[in-house]
């Protein structure tokens, strides 16, 4: 039965704001405990796969170990662990390394945006979204738009006209070479599917 607010004292009001408030920071811990369990169980269970896959060459290896993997675990915890859920398992693994998860974990990055990290190749520009989205608490759809309007690129080059301009200008006259001035790291913003099994590490 809810209360009537005039019946509400300014000391009832404080006390209710704070026990609201202690529910609310509950919640929160219990989501980002429950977010962190599931990071780090998806990617030590791709660990886990990749370990075996490492250990037998034939190329079709992978996808047949994948499928029987998502079977076993689909019969023993339900259909949340089908093929896909699986494979992205296994890419995870080859995509990051352990102090990355710990760092997603530290900064409650969620396994969504891991998954849209995994399809970037480049190794910097994946260092860069994970570093922005995690200093700007992007949703992953808001790094999703991120990535297809061309941020990283767009950053690139403007840090290198920023350097080239320093070096020209007259308190550093030197131009800059044609290995400086190509050196920013201009990467196509085409993603790959994050599906595939056998990524070179």
């Amino acid at each position: 039965m809810r209360t009537s607010p005039a019946r509400i004292s300014g000391t009832e009001k404080r006390l209710f704001a704070d026990l609201r408030e202690l529910v609310l920071s509950a919640k929160r811990r219990v989501a980002a405990t429950v977010n962190s369990e599931i990071v780090l169980l998806y990617w030590s269970i791709g660990m886990r796969i990749k370990t075996d896959i490492l250990k037998n060459r034939r190329a079709a290896y992978g996808e047949e170990l994948v499928l029987r993997v998502a079977t076993f675990l689909s019969d023993e915890f339900g259909s949340g662990w089908g093929f896909q859920t699986v494979r992205h398992c296994v890419r995870a693994a080859y995509t990051f390394r352990k102090k990355e998860i710990v760092y997603a974990l530290r900064t409650q990055l969620t396994w969504t945006h891991l998954r849209s990290l995994m399809a970037i190749d480049d190794k910097l520009k994946r260092q860069f979204y994970l570093e922005m989205c995690a200093h700007e608490h992007w949703s992953t759809r808001e790094m999703d738009a991120k990535i297809d309007s061309l941020l990283y690129e767009r950053t690139a080059i403007s840090g290198k006209r920023t350097s080239a301009s320093r070096k020209t200008s007259p308190d550093c006259p030197r131009k800059p070479c044609s290995s400086e001035s190509s050196s920013a790291p201009l990467q196509s913003h085409n993603r790959k599917s994050p599906n595939a099994i056998n990524p070179q590490p």
